[in-house]
Parts: structure tokens; C-alpha cells; sequence
């Protein structure tokens, strides 16, 4: 974890941060998981911590009473210690045109934690970012971005993910794992429900140029549990598309996966295949 802020305590009354960590705590995504990585793991050390989902503003998880009043308006999400020489660490876990969404009020700070996959930010991320008291990241690739886009340095921490222990249970049994497909080889790509950031006829035109139907080889795709039917569609405009297939030339096997899956279910999904491929749209 990165380091919290430092503040001088009262030297009549001690009190250490309360942390509120403010996410897509409910979602199935990587900002979602994510969130609840860091939750979990300050939680682990004792920490006081107060879990917000930011897409409702509830609160989530077991909370110590008295620590926290959070007032959830149409648009803002303000946060405030109940005891005013409690200070507050707020840590919003997501895009930053979300920053500005959040009030922490009192003896407070804001830290702002979000990546990005080019090398270039959307627009006005940079300002957005700047109107924190912090930036933390998750790389190194990202801190470069995120100052070149005008972040000041001295803002930018890299604070990476805490790893899930249940991942450290699952290497223990890939052996297992990997008896779940026929073929020796598979791939998997996983499929937000933001379709068009991935780009799938690029998918589909490497795999397909790669292999063919003689080849000992998978694709599995994960997708949205309310996203199958639609996303069926299309998987065959992409294969139509696809310049490399030819009649008479059939993919390899392609297995859809749209069920929702438990945390542990995702875990043993990866730790079934043989590699994770992604051709990203990208905005840079």
C-alpha cells in the first residue's frame, strides 16, 4: 500500500485516520475488484476503514459506528468525520471525471487513484486530477502518463494492488484446473460490457490467421452475463469481416462463457488457460 498521509496528533487525544475508500464496490470489473483488494487488505492491518460504493453511495461491509456521516445528493457524495479530530483520508478508486463528485469536509484529504491503459489520457483527466490533493497510480507506466499530461510529480504516488490470496490457493491446483478443456492450448479473453473499447475483428483476425480448425487450440471468450445474445451478433459480423477466414476454412473452437461468476469461479477461469489476450481499442 501506499503511505497515508502523515498528520500530527493531537497530544491530548491520539486519533489515527479514519479511511474512507470510495469505489465500484459492487461491480464485476477491475476498478470493482480492485477496490475491494484494498478494502480487504487495510482492514487486514487493523486500519479504520469506511467502504463506499460509488455508484449508490451505500455503505459496504462491516463499518465501526461512529466514525463517518456520508450525505449521498443527486450528483455529490460528502463525507464527514463524526468526530471532528478524527482526520479523513478519502480515497476515490475511479476515473477521475468522478473526482469532482466527492466532498470530504474537516481535518480531510483527497486522493484520487485511477489508471489508464495508453499513452495518452482522455481530455481533461489531467485537471481533474490536479484538483486532488494526491494521485495515486498503479504503475510506473502510469505515473510517466499522468505527468506528462501535466500532473506534477510531487502529486503522484504508485500504489500497486494487493494481491488476492485466493490466487495463492488456485496455483496449487491449475493442474486440475486445466483438465476443464479438451484442447491443450487455450486462450482467454475477457469482454466488458463496454464492448467497443475491444476490438474484436482484430481478435478474431490474429487468432484466425494463427490457427485453424486442425490446430489443438481454444478461444474462450467471458462475457457480460446480459450480454450474450447481444454480443452473439457480434462475434459473426466480426468473423464475416474477418479478411483471413475463407469458406472453406472453419474457426477454431470458440467457447462463450456468460454466466456470472463468483470472484473464486474468475480465479479458476484463469488459472485454467494457458494465456490472456486483449486487443484494446485504445484512445492513444
Amino acid at each position: 500500500m501506499g503511505a497515508l498521509p502523515q498528520y500530527e496528533w493531537n497530544s491530548v487525544k491520539l486519533s489515527k485516520p479514519i479511511v474512507v475508500w470510495l469505489g465500484r464496490q459492487h461491480q464485476l470489473s477491475g476498478y470493482g475488484f480492485a477496490a475491494r483488494q484494498h478494502v480487504a487488505a487495510l482492514r487486514s492491518i487493523g486500519a479504520d476503514v469506511v467502504a463506499i460504493d460509488s455508484a449508490s453511495g451505500s455503505l459496504v461491509g462491516s463499518v465501526p459506528e461512529g466514525l463517518v456521516k456520508v450525505t449521498q445528493s443527486r450528483d455529490r457524495t460528502t463525507i464527514k468525520a463524526v468526530d471532528p479530530d478524527r482526520p479523513i483520508v478519502t480515497v476515490v478508486h475511479d476515473r477521475p471525471d468522478f473526482f469532482t463528485k466527492v466532498t470530504a469536509s474537516g481535518r480531510a484529504r483527497l486522493i484520487g487513484y485511477s489508471y489508464w491503459e495508453t499513452s495518452s489520457l482522455p481530455p481533461n483527466w489531467a485537471g481533474w486530477q490536479t484538483s486532488m490533493d494526491a494521485v495515486w497510480t498503479s504503475s510506473q507506466f502510469n505515473a510517466d502518463i499522468f505527468e506528462e499530461a501535466g500532473v506534477p510529480p510531487w502529486m503522484i504516488e504508485i500504489v500497486g494492488h494487493p494481491i488476492d490470496p485466493l490466487l495463492l490457493e488456485v496455483r496449487d491446483t491449475i493442474p486440475s484446473s486445466a483438465r476443464r478443456w479438451k484442447e491443450s492450448t487455450v486462450f482467454l479473453s475477457v469482454i466488458s460490457s463496454t464492448v467497443g473499447r475491444r476490438d474484436m475483428n482484430l481478435l478474431f483476425e490474429a487468432f484466425s490467421a494463427a490457427f485453424d480448425a486442425g490446430d489443438d487450440v481454444a478461444l474462450v471468450l467471458k462475457v457480460p452475463e446480459d450480454g450474450g445474445a447481444g454480443l452473439g451478433e457480434t462475434f459473426e459480423r466480426a468473423f464475416r469481416e474477418t479478411s483471413s477466414m475463407r469458406a472453406s476454412r472453419l474457426p477454431p473452437s470458440i467457447y462463450v462463457i456468460a454466466d456470472q461468476l463468483t470472484r473464486e469461479q474468475i480465479v479458476r477461469l484463469h488459472a485454467s488457460v494457458d494465456a490472456y489476450i486483449s486487443c484494446e481499442r485504445g484512445n492513444g
